[in-house]
């Protein structure tokens, strides 16, 4: 649950944000204040590859925990590299 809200407290950032992502500072203070942006754009409002980046990391991490789990349960040792 806590990974969820994290990803979720994540997108959220990263949609707040995405219309900045290119902007100097300068040109973010001039458009949206000194406290940046505040609202989101779009609706729905849109994240960024970011945001599916660290999906993509968090879902490959919780695969991995998984099979761990699995072959500790049937007995078999974890893969080796090489």
């Amino acid at each position: 649950m806590r990974a969820t809200g994290c990803l979720l407290g994540l997108a959220y950032g990263d949609a707040l944000g995405a219309p900045t992502e290119f902007m100097t500072v300068d040109e973010i203070v001039a458009r949206y204040g000194p406290e940046g942006p505040r609202d989101l754009d779009g609706d729905p409002a849109l994240i960024t590859d970011d945001t599916q980046m660290a999906g993509g990391v968090g879902g490959a991490d919780r695969a991995r925990r998984r099979a761990r789990r699995v072959r500790a349960r049937v007995g078999l040792a974890a893969p080796t590299t090489g």
